[in-house]
């Protein structure tokens, strides 16, 4: 794999380049801990709403196929948050929580058994002057019909509706199927509902809610590495082509529209969850289990079912939008938030793909050094603190490689997570390795990569592996 991004030669001039270097400054003030309270002084927040996706809650024990996820966990989980996001809007100068957003994949199957505990807990939780905004995707279709889920909630699968002056719309696919295409349908009225949402008021934002990530129709860079930054995906996904194309286009004419798109069940505390161009695209995540990226990557880290990260928008007088990402676990927000300062107006946008230019890489604290608590016939143990802007760190390329023969392919290598989807993130990494050959020298090294795959520099340490122990049996 090709991990050298760094083409200065590419990069652009002018106005986009200046907004692409600004960027960085937003993003690492906002990482370090912007105060809410802050930016609620000095600019009055007007409207607010909260966004989740693939809840996947469960029916009975017989019924359950995932296993490490219970009804009874699922739904103190989804009780808490729906209590929490309540209790957080009452608390604030503005007090209202204008809607509650589930972007698709509310329950496993969609049979009653796991839809009707899932509507009852939103309901009893909620104020009711907050309006649901809710979509429905495969997951939804698999035990019931569109009709069925309609009458449930009360609600069309695609619907438009205004919330507080602002405009919001829902998009639902016809059925549980998945591919390019799967909206031509419904394309013309998506159309119709942002012209109608345009010439209400051309300055406001449109929010837009649909399951699947949005794609290019083809790869930003088919020959570039790796994928995961280079495909056709817009925002980060568990797989590197992840998505419909349909909407993409249409999108583009209205830099209006900021998407809220779910099923990847991949991070949002990951900075490339968040993608603008002429439109807005933001991941959702999950509250239910993670997926990270594929090969060389570890998927399913983990702990996985104790990952649950959604957002809370607030919209400010001035029309800047802030999305928080909130942490159910803890209650509290994790120090990386997202801000558009003008929709509708691309030339302020931060998170472009020129990020992958300007994203600072990451650096090790003075004297980080790899610690090897142990040695085994076949490797070892091995420990390392973080590096010092642990923000800015997706994760670490580990390779071991026999000593003397440092400009050779690795004998063994591995792609292992800074748990940065944990908060908070952990202080150190250990690894275990048990691939490497009997009292053999080897150089270990561990090289940082951001979330835009710049790499920091590496720092090593040799040791060697201990002596084949013959078995007695």
């Amino acid at each position: 794999m090709t991990r050298s991004h760094q083409d200065k030669n590419r990069r652009r001039k002018g106005r986009r380049n200046f907004l692409a270097a600004a960027a960085v400054s937003p993003l690492l003030m906002l990482s370090r801990g912007a105060a809410d309270e802050t930016i609620a002084d000095d600019d009055e927040v007007i409207l607010r709403f909260s966004v989740t996706s693939d809840v996947h809650f469960p029916g009975p024990p017989e019924t359950n196929n995932l296993p490490g996820n219970t009804q009874v966990i699922q739904q103190r989980r989804f009780t808490k948050m729906v209590d929490w996001v309540r209790r957080y809007s009452a608390s604030h100068r503005y007090p209202r929580l204008d809607a509650f957003a589930v972007n698709g994949d509310m329950t496993d199957t969609g049979a009653d058994a796991e839809r009707l505990p899932f509507r009852d807990t939103m309901d009893r939780g909620l104020p009711p002057e907050t309006k649901r905004v809710l979509t429905v995707a495969d997951h939804g279709y698999f035990a019931s019909t569109r009709e069925h889920w309609e009458e449930v909630f009360g609600t069309p699968i695609s619907a438009h509706q205004v919330i507080g002056g602002y405009h919001f719309i829902t998009l639902s696919p016809p059925d549980t199927r998945f591919y390019d295409g799967m909206f031509a349908e419904q394309i013309d009225w998506v159309h119709q509902q942002l012209k109608q949402a345009v010439a209400d008021d051309p300055e406001k934002p449109i929010f837009f809610f649909q399951h699947y990530p949005i794609s290019r129709p083809e790869p930003r860079d088919a020959n570039r590495q790796p994928q995961w930054l280079y495909g056709r995906s817009t925002i980060r996904c568990h797989q590197a082509n992840w998505g419909p194309s349909d909407l993409y286009g249409l999108f583009q004419e209205f830099p209006q529209v900021i998407d809220f798109a779910g099923d990847s069940h991949y991070p949002i505390c990951d900075p490339g969850s968040a993608w603008q161009d002429r439109f807005s695209a933001f991941g959702t995540g999950t509250l239910c289990y993670l997926k990270m990226l594929e090969e060389p990557y570890w998927k399913y880290p983990e702990g996985r079912f104790e990952y649950a990260q959604f957002y809370i928008v607030e919209v400010h007088r001035s029309g800047r939008i802030h999305l928080k990402i909130a942490n159910l676990a803890t209650e509290t927000f994790i120090p990386l938030s997202f801000v558009i300062p003008a929709p509708g107006h691309p030339d302020s946008y931060l998170y472009t793909d020129a990020r992958i230019d300007s994203y600072p890489v990451p650096v090790w604290e003075n004297g980080a050094k790899i610690k090897i608590p142990y040695t085994t016939e076949h490797g070892g143990g091995f420990r390392f603190e973080q590096t010092k802007n642990r923000e800015n760190t997706q994760s670490y390329w580990i390779t071991f490689r026999e000593k003397g023969k440092s400009g050779a392919e690795p004998d063994v290598e591995k792609y292992v997570w800074s748990e940065f989807y944990r908060y908070p993130v952990p202080d150190s990494i250990e690894y275990y390795e048990d691939r490497l050959r009997p009292q053999t020298e080897y150089e270990v090294t561990v090289t940082p990569i951001s979330f835009f795959a710049g790499e920091g520099k590496p720092i090593s340490a040799a040791f060697k592996t201990v002596e084949n122990r013959p078995s007695h049996y």
